[in-house]
C-alpha cells in the first residue's frame, strides 16, 4: 500500500486571511552560502514517481493567488539560474512542459510574459532563447510560435521586433532554417492568414523608417551562394486567381527631395565559362481574348529638366560579337501581327530632337548594314515602306529628306541605289521622284546630279528604259509639266557642262541599231500655238574665238543593200490665210575673210548616175508664178562674183545638154521670155555676150542656132 501523507496547512481565518507558510532555509553566516530548498517526490523503481504540484488556492469572490519563483539577488559574480526541466526518459519521449496564463471564462486570459531582466549600468539584458533539443538520430523538435483561434472576433498578432537603443548599430533580427550536411536544407515559409469569405491577409516586408540623418535600410532578397551547384531561384510572384484577376506585382523606388533618384536595377547571373543568365520580361496570356499589355517608360520630368533616357542595348565584347537587338511583334495566325512604332515626342520650344538608326561600326572590316523590309504578303502584296516627314505648320517648310552614302578617305563612297523588286508573273513596280506641287513661289526643283571628281572624270549619268526581251523596251519621256492658266510651260534643256581648259562634253540624240528591223525615229518638233507665231526651232554649232567655229552635218541613214535615207527640209503647210514658210540656206557674213560657199550637190555613184538636183518654185492658183533668183555674189572694190552653169562630164560619150527655156503657155497667153543681157555700167564698158560650141580634138564644132 502507499505510504503515509505529509500535510502542512497554515491555520484559518474565518473572517480574515489564512495563515502564511513560510518553508526557508536560514541566513548564511559571514562565508558560505545559505541552505537548499528541495521540493521533489521520491524515486519509483516500476511506477511513476509522485508529482510536485505547486499552485495557489481558488477564489469564489476574487482572484486565484500568485505563484511565484525567483533567484534571490546579490552583489557579486553572476546571479544565480531558474531551471525548469522536464522528466527524462530512456525508453520513450521525454515530459512534457507547459506555461499556461489563467483561462477568463467571461473575459481575456491572461498574458504569459517571458523576458530578461533589465540590465544595469554597464552590459546587456540578458537572452532568451526558445529552441528544440539537439538529436543524435531523429529530427529535432519543432518550435511554434502563434495565437490561438478566435470563433467570433479576430485571431491575436504575433509581434517578433528587436528593441531600440541609442547608440551603435542597433541589434540584428535573423530568421534561419535548419542546415543539412547531406540533404537540401529547411525551407522558410510566411504566410499570412487565410480568409475563407475575403481577402487573405497582406504581407508587409519593410525596413522602419530613417531618422534625420542616414538612409533607410536595405531590404535583400536574395538566395545563397552555390559551390557545385546552381544557386537558388528567387521568384516574385502573385497567385493564379479563378474567378478574378490576379493580383499585380510592382517593384517601386521611393521618391526624394534631394539629389537623383534611387536606381532600380533588373541584372541576370555572370557566368565565367558559359553564357550569362537571360532576363525575360513577358505580360500575362489571356487565353480568350488579348495578352497583358508591357511599357517601358520613364516618368515625367518635373517643371524644369528632362525625362529620363531610355536605353535599349546588348552589352559590349572583348574577342566575341556583341548581342543582337530585337523589337518586334508576334505571329498572328487568325489576324494580323501587331505594329512597331517608334516616335520621338512634341515639344512646344525648340527643334524637336531626332530618331537615328546607327548601324554597327568596325575598325578592321566593314561597317553593319541597315535593312528596311516590309512584312511579306503570301497571298497577296507586301507591305508598303513609306519614309516621309511630317507636314509643316502654319509657318515654315516640311522636313528634308536625304538618302546619301557616307563620305570616304580612300576609296569609293558607297552606292544609292532606288529600285523596284523583279516580278516573275506580272510586271516591275514603278519608281516615281516627284516635287510636291505648291501654292506660292516657285516650286521646288529635282536636281540630279553625278559626282564631281577633283582628279579624274566626273561621274556619269545614265537612265535607260526597261529591257523588253519578247518586245519593245519601255519608253523615256522627259517633259514640262502643262502650263496653267497664265504663263509658258518649263524648259527643257539638254546641255553640256561649260569647261575650262579642255573640250566641253558631247550632246548625242539618237536612237539605237536594229539588227532585224529599222532603226528607231528621232524627231525633234516645236508644240503648236493658237496665238502669236509659233516658236523657233534652233540648230547652232559651237562658237570659238580662236579657231574655226563647229561644223553642223545632218546625214541620213546609210542602206548598205539599198539606197540611203531621204533628207527633206521643208516649211510646214500655210493655212487658210498665209503663205508657207519660207527656205534660206546661207552662210554667215564676214568681217575680214571670205564669206563660206554654199554648195548643193548630190553625191558620186560607182555603178549607176548621179543624182539629180532640181530647184523649182511651187505652183499657185492666183497672181503671177513665184520667181527663181540665183545670184552671185557682189563686191564693193573688185569684179562680181562669177556663174557658172555647167553640165555633167561623159568621160566616155557625150556631156551633158544645158537647156534654159520657159515654160509652154497656158490656154491663153505667152510662154514666158528669155533674157540673156550684160548688166549696165557707170562709167566702164558693159559686159560682152558670148554664144559658142566647144573646140573638137577629133570631130567637127557643135552648131549655134
Amino acid at each position: 500500500v502507499s505510504g503515509g501523507s505529509i500535510q502542512l496547512e497554515s491555520g484559518e481565518g474565518t473572517a480574515t486571511s489564512s495563515g502564511t507558510m513560510i518553508l526557508m532555509s536560514a541566513n548564511a553566516g559571514s562565508s558560505g552560502s545559505s541552505g537548499h530548498l528541495i521540493f521533489s517526490s521520491g524515486t519509483a523503481k516500476s511506477g511513476n514517481s509522485g508529482a510536485v504540484l505547486i499552485g495557489s488556492g481558488s477564489a469564489t469572490a476574487g482572484s486565484g493567488g500568485d505563484v511565484r519563483i525567483a533567484v534571490g539577488s546579490g552583489t557579486s559574480g553572476v546571479g544565480g539560474f531558474a531551471c525548469l526541466n522536464a522528466g527524462r526518459s530512456t525508453v520513450m519521449t521525454g515530459g512534457k512542459m507547459s506555461i499556461m496564463s489563467g483561462e477568463g471564462t467571461a473575459t481575456s486570459s491572461g498574458h504569459v510574459t517571458i523576458l530578461s531582466s533589465n540590465s544595469g549600468a554597464s552590459g546587456t539584458s540578458g537572452k532568451l532563447v526558445f529552441s528544440s533539443g539537439i538529436t543524435t538520430s531523429g529530427n529535432s523538435g519543432s518550435v511554434y510560435i502563434g495565437t490561438g483561434a478566435a470563433t467570433a472576433g479576430a485571431a491575436g498578432s504575433v509581434v517578433v521586433s528587436v528593441g531600440s537603443g541609442t547608440s551603435g548599430s542597433q541589434g540584428v533580427m535573423k530568421l534561419s532554417s535548419g542546415r543539412s550536411s547531406v540533404a537540401t536544407g529547411g525551407l522558410i515559409s510566411v504566410a499570412s492568414g487565410e480568409g475563407t469569405a475575403t481577402s487573405s491577409g497582406s504581407i508587409l516586408i519593410t525596413s522602419s523608417n530613417v531618422g534625420a540623418s542616414g538612409g533607410s535600410g536595405k531590404l535583400v532578397f536574395s538566395s545563397g551562394t552555390a559551390v557545385g551547384g546552381n544557386s537558388g531561384a528567387l521568384c516574385l510572384s502573385s497567385g493564379s486567381s479563378t474567378a478574378g484577376s490576379g493580383g499585380a506585382v510592382l517593384v517601386t523606388v521611393g521618391s526624394g527631395t534631394s539629389g537623383s533618384g534611387g536606381t532600380m536595377s533588373v541584372a541576370s547571373s555572370r557566368s565565367t565559362v558559359h553564357s550569362g543568365g537571360a532576363v525575360q520580361i513577358v505580360s500575362g496570356e489571356g487565353t480568350a481574348t488579348s495578352s497583358g499589355r508591357i511599357s517601358l517608360f520613364t516618368s515625367n520630368s518635373g517643371t524644369s529638366g528632362g525625362s529620363g533616357l531610355l536605353v535599349f542595348s546588348s552589352g559590349s565584347t572583348c574577342s566575341g560579337n556583341s548581342g543582337g537587338m530585337s523589337v518586334g511583334s508576334g505571329i498572328a495566325t487568325g489576324g494580323r501581327g501587331g505594329t512597331v512604332c517608334i516616335t520621338s515626342g512634341s515639344g512646344t520650344s525648340g527643334a524637336s530632337s531626332c530618331i537615328l538608326v546607327s548601324a554597327g561600326r568596325s575598325v578592321g572590316m566593314t561597317g553593319g548594314a541597315i535593312t528596311y523590309i516590309t512584312g511579306e504578303g503570301t497571298a497577296t502584296s507586301s507591305g508598303m515602306v513609306s519614309i516621309s516627314t511630317a507636314n509643316g505648320g502654319t509657318a515654315g517648310p516640311s522636313g528634308r529628306l536625304v538618302f546619301s552614302s557616307g563620305s570616304a578617305k580612300s576609296g569609293n563612297s558607297g552606292c544609292v541605289s532606288f529600285g523596284s523588286g523583279i516580278s516573275t508573273v506580272g510586271r516591275g513596280g514603278s519608281v516615281q521622284i516627284s516635287v510636291g506641287s505648291g501654292t506660292s513661289g516657285a516650286s521646288g526643283q529635282l536636281c540630279v546630279a553625278a559626282g564631281r571628281s577633283t582628279l579624274m572624270t566626273g561621274g556619269k549619268l545614265t537612265m535607260t528604259s526597261g529591257e523588253g526581251t519578247t518586245t519593245s523596251s519601255g519608253c523615256i519621256q522627259i517633259i514640262s509639266a502643262n502650263v496653267g492658266d497664265v504663263g509658258s510651260s518649263g524648259r527643257l534643256v539638254f546641255s553640256s557642262g561649260s569647261a575650262l581648259a579642255g573640250n566641253s562634253g558631247k550632246v548625242w540624240l539618237g536612237s539605237g541599231a536594229a539588227s532585224v528591223g529599222s532603226g528607231g525615229c528621232v524627231s525633234i518638233s516645236v508644240g503648236s500655238g493658237t496665238s502669236a507665231s509659233g516658236k523657233s526651232l534652233s540648230i547652232i554649232a559651237g562658237r570659238s574665238t580662236v579657231a574655226t567655229g563647229g561644223l553642223i552635218s545632218i546625214s541620213n541613214g546609210e542602206g548598205t543593200a539599198t539606197s540611203s535615207g531621204t533628207i527633206i527640209l521643208t516649211s510646214s503647210n500655210a493655212g487658210i490665210a498665209g503663205s508657207s514658210g519660207a527656205l534660206r540656206f546661207s552662210s554667215g557674213s564676214a568681217l575680214t575673210g571670205n564669206s563660206g560657199g554654199m554648195v548643193l550637190a548630190t553625191g558620186a555613184s560607182s555603178g549607176g548616175r548621179g543624182g539629180a538636183v532640181l530647184i523649182s518654185v511651187g505652183s499657185g492658183t492666183s497672181g503671177i508664178g513665184r520667181f527663181a533668183v540665183v545670184d552671185a555674189g557682189r563686191s564693193t572694190t573688185n569684179s562680181g562674183g562669177l556663174i557658172d552653169i555647167i553640165t555633167g562630164e561623159g568621160t566616155a560619150s557625150s556631156s551633158g545638154r544645158l537647156s534654159i527655156l520657159s515654160a509652154n503657155g497656158g490656154a491663153s497667153g505667152s510662154s514666158g521670155l528669155l533674157v540673156f543681157s550684160s548688166g549696165s555700167t557707170l562709167s566702164g564698158n558693159s559686159g560682152e555676150l558670148r554664144f559658142g560650141s566647144g573646140a573638137s580634138s577629133a570631130g567637127s564644132g557643135g552648131s549655134v542656132s
